[in-house]
């Protein structure tokens, strides 16, 4: 089954006018497509990478508050 529809819409990717033929179309292309998935991708690794070192740094922080409160205790005490 054939689709008769032509619509006018802008890349996604590239943001040039294309003539899509499904209205789920998204790119003019397989490579536009390809390039958006690929950059996609990257930016989750990015986002992971950020929300990983955050994390470390906040553990960081509670070891390191931690252990300051553990030393004033033993102070005190002595």
């Amino acid at each position: 089954m054939s689709s008769n529809i032509r619509l006018k819409k802008i890349c996604q990717h590239c943001r040039q006018p294309f003539v899509a033929q499904k209205t789920t179309t998204r790119f003019c292309s397989h490579a536009c497509a390809s390039s958006n998935y690929k950059k996609r991708l990257k930016e989750q690794k990015v986002t992971k990478a950020i929300l990983a070192t955050k994390q470390q740094v906040l553990e960081q922080s509670e070891i390191t508050v931690s252990g300051v409160q553990q030393t004033s205790v033993t102070s005190e005490t002595n």
